[in-house]
């Protein structure tokens, strides 16, 4: 059976001037890992080079990011189920936030990008998932909906730098991808850098903000 592969989304809209490619089917499982690393390189490159997160008062570029992807023949359990018809929606959870691919609960195929590191316009670095969150909710204009927007075409390279930070392998379940090398790290960079500057409480403005909005935001192309 035909099933969608999660990888082919909203990235190309900004890496092919905007041109939407129809979606890609294929059988997951004749898929070989390598070829699913393969193109997640290509969309690391491209969120890294082509596209920011704004909360109308900053602009924030993704350096470090890791991708999840849940299907049927792909069953990573470590993804968080969400609905996100328009790929690019960003997605809160407890763990941090993901610009979603398209994703339905209900047929079994979701999935989405985590933003780890980020680079603020102003030259200010955060690090940390949930600093992340904090940062871009904390520092958000109230009247202006955190989205994903194209942005300056930057010239990096995306490098996988391993497995997952914080993914262990699950004890009860068939666990297959809890040591994918599916964590991207931006080539001005390296790990081991200091990358967070300071960590910042989830506070009071950051949880009321996240409440009084939806989870998801449509992209703007």
């Amino acid at each position: 059976m035909q099933i969608y592969l999660h990888i082919c989304g909203f990235l190309y809209t900004f890496a092919q001037n905007f041109r939407i490619m129809e979606e890609i089917y294929m059988p997951m499982q004749s898929i070989p890992e390598e070829f699913i690393q393969k193109e997640f390189k290509k969309l690391a490159d491209g969120i890294m080079n082509h596209i920011c997160i704004l909360n109308g008062k900053y602009e924030y570029h993704p350096i470090e990011i890791e991708f999840y992807v849940y299907t049927k023949d792909h069953q990573d359990i470590h993804v968080y189920p969400r609905n996100a018809e328009n790929p690019g929606d960003l997605f809160f959870h407890l763990s941090g936030m993901d610009i979603c691919f398209e994703s339905s609960i209900e047929t079994g195929r979701f999935g989405g990008i985590l933003i780890r590191a980020l680079e603020r316009n102003d030259g200010k670095l955060i690090g940390g998932p949930l600093t992340c969150v904090n940062e871009v909710l904390n520092n958000a204009d109230e009247q202006t909906p955190i989205h994903v927007e194209s942005c300056t075409h930057l010239s990096h390279t995306a490098e996988c730098i391993g497995k997952r930070k914080g993914i262990n392998q699950a004890e009860s379940l068939p666990d297959k991808y809890w040591n994918a090398n599916y964590r991207y790290l931006r080539d001005d960079f390296h790990v081991g850098d200091k990358i967070t500057m300071e960590d910042e409480s989830f506070d009071f403005k950051s949880r009321t903000y996240k409440k009084s909005h939806k989870r998801y935001y449509k992209i703007e192309l």
